[in-house]
């Protein structure tokens, strides 16, 4: 009787000990079974186990290795940053206060006395005196000064044209403010000395000493009904002390340094009353 390969069914003679198609041994009498070949067959528990314990060791592993990877990675990432930079940091400044944030800040020409603004220019101009009163501060063009010292007198910056004079101290210029009626049309008679000058348009007004120029002005004005002085007419004239002052000033900067006399003599008055300046 023809036998045939359990695993196969290829047919065997007697004599094979092996299937010659799939290679499964064969019986070798009848109470013995050809070994399966089935990779789905049970395992022994113990192999099993051995397996599982395998399993899960490299999946620990794994994690671990994942874990330790990415807390490096956090970590390295952190440091590589540092903290925030002020310029970055999106949040809103604290608002308490520190003592940092309540510290005087630098002296800036906005934030100095405006006595110490003008004593520091004429220091660096080479003056001499100590500045008791200023207007500075009520116009950004120019102010007028008191220089004590030997006596005092009056200084006027004109800082729109970087000039300085000196102007006659009399008490009649000082309280020429005072002693006018609103309205009317008012003189006052003054000297400008400018250290310096040059030969120009006003060459000829006043006198020279080297290159010290004194002009003497005959200056119009009116009073508004705040008191505020409007400068009118301007008129000079040849010498140190002319007869008549009736020849015009030309040059704008000489314009400018006698109208500074008058407009800023108010301001000048009110900073004298707030030293307790008596002259």
């Amino acid at each position: 009787m023809s036998k045939f390969c359990e695993k196969c069914g290829t047919p065997i003679t007697e004599d094979e000990k092996f299937c010659p198609t799939c290679g499964t041994p064969l019986l070798i009498n009848k109470g013995t079974k050809i070994p399966s070949t089935d990779m789905n067959v049970t395992q022994p528990a113990g192999t099993i186990a051995r397996y599982k314990k395998t399993l899960i060791g490299i999946v620990i592993a794994i994690l671990i290795i994942g874990i330790g990877g990415g807390t490096y990675y956090t970590i390295h990432a952190l440091s590589a940053k540092g903290p925030a930079s002020a310029e970055n940091n999106s949040e809103p400044a604290p608002t308490e206060t520190t003592a940092a944030s309540t510290a005087t800040p630098p002296q800036t020409p906005q934030s100095q006395d405006p006595i110490n603004i003008v004593q520091q220019e004429f220091k660096a101009r080479g003056i001499i005196g100590t500045v008791e009163a200023t207007s500075y501060g009520h116009d950004p063009t120019g102010c007028l000064n008191i220089v004590g010292g030997k006596g005092h007198r009056f200084l006027v910056w004109d800082i729109k044209n970087d000039r300085i004079g000196a102007i006659d101290s009399t008490l009649d210029l000082y309280n020429f403010v005072e002693k006018r009626n609103s309205g009317t049309l008012n003189h006052v008679l003054f000297k400008m000395t400018i250290d310096n000058d040059t030969h120009d348009k006003d060459s000829q007004a006043g006198a020279w000493t080297g290159t010290t120029h004194t002009i003497p002005v005959f200056a119009l004005y009116t009073l508004d009904s705040n008191g505020n002085v409007i400068p009118g007419k301007l008129t000079t004239g040849v010498g140190s002390n002319p007869s008549h002052l009736q020849g015009y000033l030309y040059e704008q900067k000489n314009v400018d340094m006698a109208n500074l006399v008058l407009t800023e003599m108010s301001a000048l008055h009110d900073n004298a009353n707030a030293h307790n300046l008596k002259l």
